[in-house]
């Protein structure tokens, strides 16, 4: 068999290892940090996106992790444990080095 240049599931398990590997190197402590923030941003907000909780930590001056992909395994693991839930909506994200790309909005659930 012939290697793609698509490769759905290939894909799928290449960003569930580099979550785990962000979020392992974020530590504990800024895992707690930012579920905390998460469900605080979603508890004031009707909708939000990633960058409404960046906003949140900023203001807070709470640290940032090493790796921002770590703040998308804190909401993948809000949605699995059914705190959160994507709305369907995508907001372009207003952070320069995110270049505008689309953002999930997201609802407490």
């Amino acid at each position: 068999m012939s290697n793609t240049l698509f490769d759905y599931h290939l894909g799928e398990q290449l960003a569930a290892q580099g979550m785990a590997t962000a979020i392992r190197n974020a530590g504990k402590t800024w895992q707690e940090i930012a579920t905390e923030s998460v469900l605080t941003v979603a508890r004031l907000n009707m909708t939000f996106t990633a960058d409404d909780v960046w906003a949140w930590l900023e203001s807070h001056s709470l640290p940032q992790p090493p790796n921002k992909a770590a703040l998308g395994a804190v909401f993948k693991a809000l949605a699995k444990d059914n705190q959160i839930r994507v709305t369907g909506e995508y907001r372009n994200s207003a952070r320069p080095e995110t270049h505008t790309r689309p953002l999930r909005v997201w609802q407490q659930v």
